[in-house]
C-alpha cells in the first residue's frame, strides 16, 4: 500500500452473496468513482468486475480491506433512476445487488441503452431446513 491516504468503497459483485464487499481506494480513485461505476477487484485468488455502491469514511473494523485494482469507467454507465430501480428490485426480489447490476448491464448492452425492462415473480424456492427452522423459532 502506498503512503497516499486511503478511503473505502462498498462494491456489489455479480456473485450469489447478499451483501457488498468493502475495498480501499486512493483519494485520486475516489475522485473518479461514482455510484454505479465499475471497478476491478480481487476476490480470493480471482479478479472480478463489480459495481460501486457507496463510500465509507471509516475502515472496516473486522478486517483489512484490500485495494481495488482499478476503475473501468470515468462516469457511471447507469443513470441515477436505473441505479435506484436496481436497488429496489434487488431488495424486493431478494436478488444480490451485484447480480441485478449484471442484468441491467446486459439489458443496456443488448438494447444499446434504449430498452426498458420489467421483472415478474416466477416462483418461491424452498428454504433450506436449517433456515426455515431458525425463522420458525423466531416467530
Amino acid at each position: 500500500m502506498t503512503s497516499e491516504a486511503r478511503l473505502w468503497v462498498e462494491i456489489a459483485l455479480p456473485l450469489p452473496v447478499g451483501q457488498t464487499l468493502t475495498y480501499s481506494l486512493t483519494a485520486t480513485q475516489r475522485q473518479r468513482a461514482s455510484p454505479g461505476s465499475r471497478a476491478r477487484v480481487p476476490v480470493g485468488a480471482r479478479r472480478q468486475v463489480g459495481y460501486v455502491v457507496a463510500f465509507r469514511d471509516t475502515p472496516p473494523v473486522e478486517f483489512e480491506a484490500r485495494p481495488i485494482l482499478g476503475l473501468l469507467d470515468r462516469e457511471s454507465p447507469f443513470p441515477e433512476d436505473l441505479l435506484e430501480l436496481a436497488r429496489f428490485a434487488s431488495t424486493y426480489y431478494l436478488v444480490p445487488l451485484g447480480e441485478m447490476f449484471g442484468y441491467a448491464t446486459s439489458m443496456r448492452s443488448m438494447s444499446q441503452g434504449r430498452a426498458t425492462f420489467t421483472m415478474e415473480f416466477d416462483h418461491y424456492a424452498e428454504a433450506p431446513s436449517n433456515i426455515a427452522d431458525a425463522v420458525m423459532k423466531k416467530s
